[in-house]
């Protein structure tokens, strides 16, 4: 598949009364989730490590956020209900992460919206303060975070129980 593009693929199902599945069908570009993976040109081959769900506009569902494409960009997708999202990914703000691994979502600043924290194998990681609106400030050097080592992870917690996330 060298050279080509590949979408993420989300799938809706159905089941019959005994829970067993009789039908899929691809549902991601239908929904609004069109997020094209390129190939990386480098040793790394193919990314596409990080996708999961956070409620970024505080509207009580889950929106989505995916990273690992060739381009470095990082996709943010709002969820508007039934099932359907719309690509936010242009005004969010993010920086370009060539070798995005990862991110771990949580209010690091206690202001009642979801922040996000963005790996990478390469260089140094992000921490993206969420403004509202979908739009996000890099605030890594000001909260003295960005670690250059290579990281595939990320989480949030209150470590030393002072009501902060850490």
């Amino acid at each position: 598949m060298a050279g080509a593009a590949a979408s993420i693929l989300v799938f809706a199902g159905s089941a019959d009364a005994g829970g067993v599945p009789n039908a899929f069908t691809q549902e991601a570009i239908p929904r609004g989730l069109n997020y094209i993976m390129q190939p990386h040109i480098g040793s790394y081959g193919w990314f596409g490590f990080g996708a999961g769900f956070a409620d970024l506009d505080s509207d009580g569902d889950s929106d989505v956020i995916i990273m690992g494409n060739a381009a470095g960009t990082v996709g943010i997708f709002e969820n508007v209900g039934g099932g359907m999202f719309v690509d936010r990914s242009s005004v969010a703000n993010m920086p370009v992460l060539p070798e995005g691994s990862a991110f771990g979502a949580g209010d690091y600043n206690g202001d009642g919206l979801i922040d996000i924290y963005l790996t990478q194998i390469g260089p140094t990681n992000f921490l993206m303060r969420n403004d509202g609106g979908f739009t996000f400030t890099d605030v890594t050097a000001a909260a003295g975070v960005g670690d250059t080592g290579a990281s595939k992870g990320a989480s949030w917690g209150d470590f030393d129980n002072d009501g902060w996330l850490d």
